[in-house]
C-alpha cells in the first residue's frame, strides 16, 4: 500500500469532476465538496472536545490509584501508618495508569447512560 495522501485540492477537484450534473459549473460542486467538509471538520472537532471533556485528568488518575492501594493493604491487613499516597503517576507504572484511566472513562461512560 502506497503512502501517498492527496491534499484537500485534489480530492475537492477530483469531487467536482465526478459530481457534475449536466449543466451545472464546477464551482457549484467544489462549494458543495466545501460544505460537507466544514460540516465533517466541525464533527470531529466537537467530538475532540467530547472527548477530552471525558478524559480524566493526571491528578484523578492518580486519586483513584492511590484509593485502589488503600483499598489493597486495608484488604491484606498491612501497616497503614506507614503507608504515604503516590506524589505522581511516575511511582505507577504505565499500565496501571492507562488502566485506571480507562476504567475512570468507562464508569463515566456509565453514569452518563444511567
Amino acid at each position: 500500500m502506497s503512502d501517498y495522501m492527496p491534499t484537500t485540492a485534489r480530492v475537492r477537484d477530483s469531487y467536482a469532476a465526478r459530481h457534475i450534473p449536466k449543466g451545472v459549473r464546477a464551482t457549484v460542486a467544489k462549494e458543495e465538496f466545501d460544505r460537507w467538509l466544514a460540516a465533517h471538520d466541525a464533527k470531529v472537532r466537537a467530538e475532540e472536545r467530547e472527548k477530552a471533556d471525558r478524559e480524566p485528568s493526571d491528578v484523578e488518575v492518580l486519586a483513584a490509584l492511590n484509593a485502589r492501594q488503600r483499598i489493597v493493604r486495608e484488604q491484606n491487613q498491612m501497616p497503614m501508618e506507614t503507608w504515604q499516597d503516590a506524589p505522581s503517576l511516575d511511582i505507577y507504572g504505565t499500565e496501571s495508569v492507562e488502566g485506571m484511566r480507562a476504567a475512570l472513562i468507562a464508569a463515566q461512560e456509565v453514569r452518563d447512560v444511567s
